[in-house]
Protein backbone atom coordinates (compact mmCIF):
# COMPACT_ATOMS: atom_id res chain seq x y z
CA UNK A 1 0.00 0.00 0.00
CA UNK A 2 1.36 3.44 -0.95
CA UNK A 3 0.87 6.45 1.33
CA UNK A 4 2.08 9.40 -0.78
CA UNK A 5 -0.97 11.62 -0.31
CA UNK A 6 -1.46 10.76 3.35
CA UNK A 7 2.13 11.63 4.15
CA UNK A 8 1.74 14.91 2.30
CA UNK A 9 -1.28 15.91 4.34
CA UNK A 10 0.34 15.07 7.68
CA UNK A 11 3.64 16.79 6.90
CA UNK A 12 2.05 20.01 5.69
CA UNK A 13 -0.60 20.46 8.37
CA UNK A 14 1.62 22.90 10.26
CA UNK A 15 1.99 25.24 7.29
CA UNK A 16 -1.73 25.53 6.66
CA UNK A 17 -2.41 28.70 8.63
CA UNK A 18 -0.19 30.80 6.38
CA UNK A 19 -1.61 29.57 3.08
CA UNK A 20 -5.20 29.25 4.25
CA UNK A 21 -5.66 33.03 4.61
CA UNK A 22 -5.24 33.38 0.84
CA UNK A 23 -7.32 30.32 0.03
CA UNK A 24 -10.26 31.45 2.16
CA UNK A 25 -11.16 34.08 -0.42
CA UNK A 26 -12.05 31.31 -2.83
CA UNK A 27 -15.26 30.44 -0.98
CA UNK A 28 -17.95 31.84 -3.24
CA UNK A 29 -20.96 31.96 -0.93
CA UNK A 30 -22.10 32.04 2.67
CA UNK A 31 -22.65 28.77 4.52
CA UNK A 32 -25.92 27.11 3.59
CA UNK A 33 -27.56 23.79 2.86
CA UNK A 34 -26.89 21.63 -0.16
CA UNK A 35 -29.45 19.60 -2.09
CA UNK A 36 -27.37 16.42 -2.36
CA UNK A 37 -28.68 12.98 -1.35
CA UNK A 38 -26.39 11.79 1.44
CA UNK A 39 -26.18 8.50 3.26
CA UNK A 40 -27.38 9.03 6.86
CA UNK A 41 -24.65 9.15 9.49
CA UNK A 42 -24.62 6.61 12.27
CA UNK A 43 -24.01 9.42 14.77
CA UNK A 44 -26.23 12.50 14.63
CA UNK A 45 -23.51 14.65 16.20
CA UNK A 46 -21.29 13.98 13.18
CA UNK A 47 -23.78 15.22 10.57
CA UNK A 48 -22.65 17.97 8.19
CA UNK A 49 -25.30 20.65 8.66
CA UNK A 50 -23.97 23.46 6.46
CA UNK A 51 -21.68 23.64 3.46
CA UNK A 52 -19.89 26.23 1.34
CA UNK A 53 -19.07 26.20 -2.35
CA UNK A 54 -15.31 26.30 -2.96
CA UNK A 55 -14.03 27.45 -6.36
CA UNK A 56 -10.44 27.04 -7.45
CA UNK A 57 -9.75 30.05 -9.66
CA UNK A 58 -6.59 28.65 -11.27
CA UNK A 59 -7.76 25.12 -12.06
CA UNK A 60 -11.43 25.91 -12.75
CA UNK A 61 -13.08 23.38 -10.49
CA UNK A 62 -15.59 23.77 -7.70
CA UNK A 63 -17.24 21.61 -5.06
CA UNK A 64 -19.13 21.88 -1.81
CA UNK A 65 -17.15 21.43 1.40
CA UNK A 66 -18.30 21.40 5.02
CA UNK A 67 -18.70 24.95 6.36
CA UNK A 68 -15.95 25.89 8.79
CA UNK A 69 -13.36 23.52 7.38
CA UNK A 70 -10.14 25.45 6.76
CA UNK A 71 -8.66 25.33 3.22
CA UNK A 72 -4.94 24.53 2.93
CA UNK A 73 -3.17 24.54 -0.44
CA UNK A 74 -0.62 21.73 -0.10
CA UNK A 75 0.79 21.58 -3.64
CA UNK A 76 0.87 24.35 -6.18
CA UNK A 77 3.33 23.51 -8.92
CA UNK A 78 2.53 26.26 -11.38
CA UNK A 79 -0.51 27.58 -13.19
CA UNK A 80 -2.29 25.27 -15.67
CA UNK A 81 -1.37 27.58 -18.56
CA UNK A 82 2.33 27.53 -17.67
CA UNK A 83 3.63 25.06 -20.27
CA UNK A 84 6.99 24.69 -18.52
CA UNK A 85 5.58 23.44 -15.19
CA UNK A 86 2.95 20.74 -14.78
CA UNK A 87 3.69 19.23 -11.39
CA UNK A 88 0.16 19.26 -10.04
CA UNK A 89 -2.12 20.93 -7.55
CA UNK A 90 -3.71 19.83 -4.28
CA UNK A 91 -5.90 21.54 -1.72
CA UNK A 92 -7.08 20.07 1.56
CA UNK A 93 -9.81 21.13 3.96
CA UNK A 94 -9.10 20.63 7.65
CA UNK A 95 -11.98 19.90 10.00
CA UNK A 96 -12.35 21.98 13.18
CA UNK A 97 -10.59 20.27 16.06
CA UNK A 98 -13.40 20.84 18.58
CA UNK A 99 -11.14 22.61 21.05
CA UNK A 100 -8.46 19.93 20.99
CA UNK A 101 -4.98 21.45 21.09
CA UNK A 102 -3.32 18.41 19.55
CA UNK A 103 -4.15 15.30 17.64
CA UNK A 104 -4.68 14.45 14.02
CA UNK A 105 -7.14 16.70 12.19
CA UNK A 106 -9.62 15.15 9.80
CA UNK A 107 -9.27 16.20 6.16
CA UNK A 108 -10.91 16.16 2.81
CA UNK A 109 -8.37 16.53 0.02
CA UNK A 110 -8.45 16.89 -3.74
CA UNK A 111 -5.42 16.63 -6.00
CA UNK A 112 -5.09 17.22 -9.73
CA UNK A 113 -2.06 15.71 -11.45
CA UNK A 114 -0.93 15.71 -15.07
CA UNK A 115 -1.05 12.57 -17.20
CA UNK A 116 -1.43 9.26 -15.42
CA UNK A 117 0.29 10.29 -12.18
CA UNK A 118 -1.61 9.31 -9.06
CA UNK A 119 -1.43 9.77 -5.31
CA UNK A 120 -3.99 7.05 -4.71
CA UNK A 121 -3.23 4.60 -1.93
CA UNK A 122 -2.62 1.33 -3.75
CA UNK A 123 -4.72 -1.61 -2.59
CA UNK A 124 -5.60 -5.05 -3.94
CA UNK A 125 -8.69 -3.56 -5.57
CA UNK A 126 -11.17 -6.02 -4.10
CA UNK A 127 -13.21 -3.24 -2.47
CA UNK A 128 -13.06 -0.78 -5.37
CA UNK A 129 -16.30 0.09 -7.13
CA UNK A 130 -17.23 2.42 -9.99
CA UNK A 131 -18.34 6.01 -9.42
CA UNK A 132 -19.31 9.00 -11.58
CA UNK A 133 -17.70 12.30 -10.61
CA UNK A 134 -18.32 15.49 -12.54
CA UNK A 135 -19.60 13.45 -15.46
CA UNK A 136 -16.42 11.35 -15.55
CA UNK A 137 -15.98 7.67 -14.71
CA UNK A 138 -13.77 6.70 -11.79
CA UNK A 139 -13.34 4.25 -8.94
CA UNK A 140 -13.85 4.62 -5.20
CA UNK A 141 -12.98 2.58 -2.13
CA UNK A 142 -12.49 2.77 1.62
CA UNK A 143 -9.65 1.37 3.67
CA UNK A 144 -8.22 1.28 7.16
CA UNK A 145 -4.63 2.21 7.99
CA UNK A 146 -3.66 0.63 11.31
CA UNK A 147 -0.70 1.97 13.26
CA UNK A 148 0.32 4.76 10.87
CA UNK A 149 3.71 6.04 12.04
CA UNK A 150 3.75 9.73 13.01
CA UNK A 151 7.10 9.72 14.75
CA UNK A 152 6.30 9.33 18.43
CA UNK A 153 2.69 8.31 17.74
CA UNK A 154 0.99 5.37 16.07
CA UNK A 155 -2.41 6.31 14.66
CA UNK A 156 -5.25 4.21 13.32
CA UNK A 157 -6.80 6.06 10.38
CA UNK A 158 -9.69 5.58 7.99
CA UNK A 159 -9.40 6.66 4.37
CA UNK A 160 -12.06 7.12 1.71
CA UNK A 161 -10.66 7.67 -1.76
CA UNK A 162 -11.79 8.05 -5.35
CA UNK A 163 -9.89 8.61 -8.55
CA UNK A 164 -10.68 9.71 -12.09
CA UNK A 165 -7.93 8.88 -14.60
CA UNK A 166 -7.42 8.07 -18.26
CA UNK A 167 -8.68 11.45 -19.44
CA UNK A 168 -5.29 13.11 -19.94
CA UNK A 169 -5.00 13.98 -16.26
CA UNK A 170 -5.79 12.39 -12.90
CA UNK A 171 -8.05 13.71 -10.14
CA UNK A 172 -7.89 12.17 -6.68
CA UNK A 173 -10.35 12.65 -3.81
CA UNK A 174 -9.63 11.67 -0.21
CA UNK A 175 -11.15 11.84 3.25
CA UNK A 176 -8.63 11.01 5.97
CA UNK A 177 -9.12 10.89 9.73
CA UNK A 178 -9.43 8.86 12.89
CA UNK A 179 -11.98 6.03 13.29
CA UNK A 180 -13.89 7.88 16.04
CA UNK A 181 -15.11 10.36 13.41
CA UNK A 182 -15.76 7.83 10.65
CA UNK A 183 -19.32 9.05 10.02
CA UNK A 184 -18.20 12.65 9.52
CA UNK A 185 -15.48 11.58 7.10
CA UNK A 186 -17.93 9.50 5.09
CA UNK A 187 -20.28 12.47 4.72
CA UNK A 188 -17.45 14.87 3.82
CA UNK A 189 -16.23 12.46 1.15
CA UNK A 190 -19.71 11.96 -0.30
CA UNK A 191 -20.27 15.71 -0.36
CA UNK A 192 -17.01 16.31 -2.17
CA UNK A 193 -17.38 13.73 -4.93
CA UNK A 194 -21.10 14.36 -5.52
CA UNK A 195 -20.75 18.13 -5.96
CA UNK A 196 -17.44 18.29 -7.87
CA UNK A 197 -17.60 20.24 -11.12
CA UNK A 198 -14.72 20.83 -13.56
CA UNK A 199 -15.16 23.67 -16.05
CA UNK A 200 -12.18 22.88 -18.28
CA UNK A 201 -9.30 20.40 -18.53
CA UNK A 202 -6.70 21.38 -15.91
CA UNK A 203 -3.70 20.45 -18.08
CA UNK A 204 -2.92 20.43 -21.77
CA UNK A 205 -4.08 17.18 -23.35
CA UNK A 206 -1.97 16.21 -26.35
Amino acid sequence: MRFASLTLVIVLVGSGAVIAHHAKALFTDAPGHVDVPMQPSTTIANRIREVQRYRDLDYDFSMAVPAGWQPIVTIDGGQPDDRSIETGHAVGFEAPRDGQAAGFADYVLIEILPGSRSGRFMTDGTRARPVRIGGMSGVRESLAVDGFDMGREQLDLVVHQAEVSGVGFTIGFYAIGEPSRRALLEEAFELMIRTFDLDRPPFRIS
